[in-house]
């Protein structure tokens, strides 16, 4: 039996879980209380969990800001027993869809060089190395990844394009991914 999995928006009350996801995801190099807590009732962006029959499985962080045209995913968790189940993929299309309508041009991500998992489901969805990070996560290596919102988006903003591929919006004939 399929169960359904629900994105919506964190509250104070999903802090708990999504801390306990973070220490069994990263260890002692999660996020903290006061972060965490911080990034869902201040923060400018937004904080989501994904949920199943009212349980927390996993959570997203995408941060904000005006003057940066592009919207930046702090932190993506989804517990050992769910993953590979799309919970992760449904999380971050769901921060990139926020992304787009709050005018953000891209977005940007960190990852670990070794999280082979982590570095698929992003280049699967349209995230493109920029830059390898030398000692980013504590004597480890990581990705600085980018995704691009519109087709000309880094035109506009840098005076040149890179070719990444269109992300957002779905193509007119109705194709979604």
């Amino acid at each position: 039996m399929r169960r359904k999995i629900v994105i919506e928006r964190a509250t104070r009350d999903d802090e708990p879980s999504l801390l306990d996801i973070g220490v069994r995801c990263f260890g002692s190099m999660g996020v903290s209380h006061r972060q965490l807590l911080y990034q869902i009732t201040r923060a400018k962006g937004i904080v989501l969990v994904a949920r199943v029959n009212g349980m927390v499985v996993g959570g997203i962080v995408c941060l904000t800001h005006a003057g940066w045209k592009r919207a930046h995913v702090y932190y993506l968790a989804v517990h050992p027993d769910w993953r590979r189940r799309h919970v992760g993929r449904r999380l971050l299309k769901a921060a990139i869809n926020y992304a787009y309508s709050e005018g953000m041009v891209a977005v940007t991500l960190e990852v670990k060089k070794d999280n082979e998992p982590a570095f698929c489901l992003y280049r699967g969805s349209g995230f493109s190395i920029q830059k390898l990070l030398l000692d980013y996560y504590f004597f480890h290596d990581a990705y600085r990844m980018r995704a691009e919102l519109f087709p000309n988006a880094t035109r506009m903003v840098n005076g040149y394009s890179r070719g990444r591929r269109r992300l957002y919006p779905p193509r007119a004939t109705g194709e979604t991914r």
